[in-house]
């Protein structure tokens, strides 16, 4: 049964994959507008997905108010995520676009094991990072 009461939890979750010196306060405002439109919600939960914690998305010393608000985030980096062992088979397959090349073949291969049905999702997500190759290149990675 889903959760649609006052006490049930919100996760706000951003993908941000390219440098944006305006990010912070943009995720500090829209964070702050939801919870105003929103004032019932009593448990919010921000999560940013990243392909890696250099990404340049701010100031390295924000303002005080901002601070505060990005102290509160989750921050999820792709790449120290791919270097946990066994992962579930779609973390995995969020790790796809940042995994070294010579990784690529064997995480494709190992999702592909325990999640068949993800086949639909494997290829044209590597196709998108690798279009210089087609996609029998692409299935004929070595592992």
């Amino acid at each position: 049964m889903a959760c649609s009461g006052p006490g049930c939890p919100v996760v706000l979750l951003e993908v941000q994959m390219h440098p944006d010196s305006g990010f912070h306060r943009r995720l500090s405002a829209q964070s702050l507008r939801f919870v105003q439109r929103h004032p019932r919600v009593e448990h919010l939960e921000v999560v940013v997905i990243t392909p890696h914690h250099r990404l340049r998305l701010g100031p390295s010393n924000p303002p005080r108010l901002l601070q505060a608000v990005l102290q509160e985030v989750h921050w999820i980096s792709l790449e120290a995520l791919s270097q946990q062992q066994d992962l579930d088979p779609l973390l995995n397959l969020l790790t796809l676009p940042v995994r070294p090349e010579s990784e690529i073949a064997g995480s494709s291969q190992q999702i592909l094991a325990s999640r068949p049905d993800l086949d639909t999702v494997v290829l044209p997500m590597l196709a998108q990072r690798f279009h210089y190759f087609s996609a029998e290149q692409i299935i004929a990675m070595p592992a």
